[in-house]
C-alpha cells in the first residue's frame, strides 16, 4: 500500500527547522534533506499489546485487527521553503517546481522533555516545547 503524503510549505529556513523538529518529536524520520526542503516518514506500527491480547481473548478480534492493520499505510510529510525551487515528490526526487499556496503547519504541541537529538539519535537533547535547547544528555 502506498504512503500517505502531505505536502507542506513553509516561509523560511528556520521554520522549515522547527518543522522538521517538531515532526522529529512525533516519530517522524528525515528520509532526504536539501537546503529548500525535507522528507520525512513515519511507518505504520504494529500493536504489539492488542495482538496478544485479542489472541488471548479471542481470534476474531485479532484478524480484524491485522486486517486494519494491513490497509493502513506509512505516512510521509514533504516540507519545502517558498522560493527554494522544485519540491521533491513522495519518492524524494526534485520536482519542477514547489505547488500551490503555503499549507499552514499542524499545531504539534509537543510536550517539553528529552526526545532523540536530532544531530545525533545516540544522546538525547531537551526540546522546550518549541524548538530544542543546548543541552544533551
Amino acid at each position: 500500500m502506498s504512503a500517505r503524503t502531505s505536502q507542506l510549505t513553509v516561509a523560511s529556513p528556520a521554520e522549515l527547522e522547527n518543522a522538521i523538529t517538531s515532526y522529529i518529536v512525533q516519530g517522524y524520520a528525515v528520509e532526504q534533506r536539501t537546503g529548500g526542503g525535507a522528507t520525512l516518514r513515519r511507518p505504520k506500527q504494529l500493536n504489539v499489546p492488542i495482538v496478544v491480547i485479542s489472541a488471548v481473548l479471542c481470534i476474531i478480534p485479532l484478524v480484524i485487527y491485522l486486517i486494519v492493520y494491513a490497509l493502513q499505510s506509512d505516512d510521509v510529510v514533504i516540507l519545502t521553503v517558498a522560493g527554494a525551487g522544485g519540491a521533491p515528490d513522495a519518492a524524494g526526487t526534485p520536482t519542477a517546481s514547489a505547488s500551490g499556496a503555503a499549507a499552514a503547519l499542524p499545531a504539534a504541541a509537543v510536550p517539553e522533555g528529552w526526545y532523540p537529538d536530532p544531530g545525533d539519535p545516540s544522546r538525547n537533547r531537551w526540546w522546550d516545547g518549541s524548538t530544542w535547547t543546548e543541552h544533551v544528555g
